[in-house]
């Protein structure tokens, strides 16, 4: 049951090894990620950081972690909850364990969302295998401000025949029925009478019951909610592995949702591997990215109306290469602009595992962001990814997993980003209309302007330059540094602007000024913010 360990496709670290220093140096101006927790496994071979996710479970306005080492103590499982707060956590204030050896408890856990209609976001924590044997059970537990360790909610399937991983998968799929309730949707496998695939959906609501509401025998070994990508009002979910059988499946929601997939793509993805992103592009619509097995590069497909198959966006590595996710995938908003973010875990040849971070936007580019590298490309670094607000000020944090580190007891990272982000890659000036003008650079107006909570700031420059950016009131007091005397190279790029003076208070309604000062030349926008 160990978790296996991938690397890179030779032809693609040779590829690697021909590209050009410039490009090198260009990546070393990606946002810093900042290591401000970490949390470690228990003992050997726990392989503490095999489940993770996070939510605001006991409804105090922090979101929470939970991290899973379901191999703990002979396969029993424990699970250890960490409660957000204005300081990082450092003890977890609840821990919930098997029965038995062999239980497996917590090998999978998920935050679904309010399924039961309180208001507050419920986890459901899986067990693979009851006392050793393989009858699988799914246990809810109820967010509630006085959070317990007794489950709220089990299913227990038992087989005629041993199953494989009951449940396989599990997700939040939001509200696929159009009931208003939020609802859970899992995969798995049961032997009896042949290799049968399952695929539910539960229907969530204050009378939560054990019938399964949705069925089908779709292939695949992972099932995720994907959010409403074809707009019509109902959440939409996706099946998919890493087999020629499991190519990614997508059903949409409806009232009645019927079992006939209405998108079937060609090829499976590495590993099973694909989620949601949320809505990267800022259209309405929610996005999915896939790394697809034929190509080894990370596809994004942007929702419509008219969501098809074919990838709108091929994800780069810092390189500008076409790249492939290895292991986990999640989004989140790391930079507190209210546009979803993508996190992926890939492999680099200079840095060994990492976590690659695409900033979302109206105008969204395959460019990388920011990038964590893990200690050692055998800590299986990114095994899982998840995003939350731990301490509440409005950026997601990026939670790293890396199941084998030290002997494979297991260990847990988390990262903030910087106050001020830079969007790489973001939409440029050409360079022959650059020439004409002083400095070289461009500065555009910020977008939406007025603007009430964020804004965006896009500027060109054509040279490797010094660049300095300052927000100032009317009086001419200076309000926000965004960037000092950063070195930049010559490309387009966005920043945004929260609202916020130095000391993170909301600045009051009115005009603002905007300087971009590029070496010795200065340009000036005026912002008006609107509360």
């Amino acid at each position: 049951m160990t978790p296996p360990r991938f690397s890179l496709p030779l032809t693609l670290l040779l590829t690697a090894l021909l590209l050009t220093l410039g490009a090198m140096t260009a990546s070393a101006q990606l946002n810093p990620m900042n290591l401000v927790a970490s949390y470690i496994g228990e003992n050997f071979n726990n392989y503490f950081g095999g489940s993770l996710t996070c939510g605001d479970f006991n409804h105090d306005g922090f979101e929470d972690i939970l991290i899973g080492a379901g191999y703990w103590n002979n396969l029993t499982g424990k699970n250890y909850i960490y409660f957000g707060g204005n300081e990082w956590p450092v003890n977890p204030a609840l821990t919930i364990q098997g029965r038995n050896e062999g239980d497996a408890y917590d090998v999978i856990d998920e935050n679904l969302g309010d399924v039961n209609g309180d208001g507050i976001e419920d986890f459901s924590l899986g067990l693979w295998m009851e006392g050793g044997i393989e009858h699988g059970r799914l246990d809810l537990y109820w967010g509630s401000s006085n959070l317990d360790t007794i489950p709220d909610w089990f299913y227990k399937y038992v087989s005629t025949y041993p199953i494989i991983n009951f449940p396989q998968d599990i997700d939040s799929c939001g509200d696929v029925n159009g009931d208003g309730e939020n609802d859970f949707c899992i995969i798995f496998q049961d032997l009896a009478g042949g290799n049968h695939y399952h695929s539910w959906i539960f229907w969530g609501g204050s009378n939560l019951d054990t019938i399964p509401d949705w069925r089908c025998q779709a292939k695949g070994q992972r099932i995720c909610g994907l959010g409403d990508v074809n707009g019509d009002g109902f959440n939409d979910i996706m099946t998919l592995g890493p087999n020629l059988e499991e190519v990614p499946r997508v059903f949409f929601g409806g009232n009645p949702m019927d079992t006939i997939p209405d998108l079937t793509f060609r090829y499976p993805t590495f590993d099973g591997i694909g989620d949601a992103v949320g809505d990267v592009n800022c259209d309405g619509y929610d996005d999915f990215l896939l790394p697809m097995l034929d190509s080894y590069h990370d596809e994004l497909y942007f929702g419509g109306t008219e969501v098809d198959t074919i990838p709108d966006v091929i994800l780069q590595n810092r390189f500008g290469q076409p790249w492939g996710s290895l292991r986990g995938i999640c989004h989140g908003d790391f930079n507190g602009d209210g546009i979803s973010d993508i996190a992926t875990a890939t492999g680099d040849l200079y840095a060994g595992d990492v976590i690659y971070i695409y900033l979302g936007s109206a105008n969204f580019n395959p460019v990388p962001d920011a990038m964590t590298v893990g200690e050692s490309v055998y800590h299986e670094y990114g095994h899982k990814l998840a995003s939350g607000d731990i301490n509440a000020d409005g950026r997601d944090e990026l939670l790293v997993s890396a199941i084998e580190w030290g002997s494979n007891v297991g260990k847990v990272y988390v990262y903030q980003g910087p106050t001020t982000w830079i969007d790489f890659g973001a939409q440029a000036v050409p360079p022959e209309e650059l020439q004409h003008t002083p400095g070289w650079f461009q500065l555009e107006q910020n977008f939406p302007n007025p603007f009430n909570a964020t804004t965006t700031i896009n500027f060109t420059i054509g040279k490797p330059s010094t660049v300095t950016m300052q927000i100032y009131d009317l009086k001419g007091d200076k309000i926000k540094q965004l960037l000092d005397n950063k070195p930049m190279t010559p490309g387009g790029y966005n920043v945004s602007w929260m609202g916020k003076n130095e000391t993170g208070q909301p600045c009051a309604s009115g005009m603002y000024l905007l300087e971009l000062q590029v070496d010795q030349y200065r340009d000036v926008k005026k912002m008006v913010l609107v509360r």
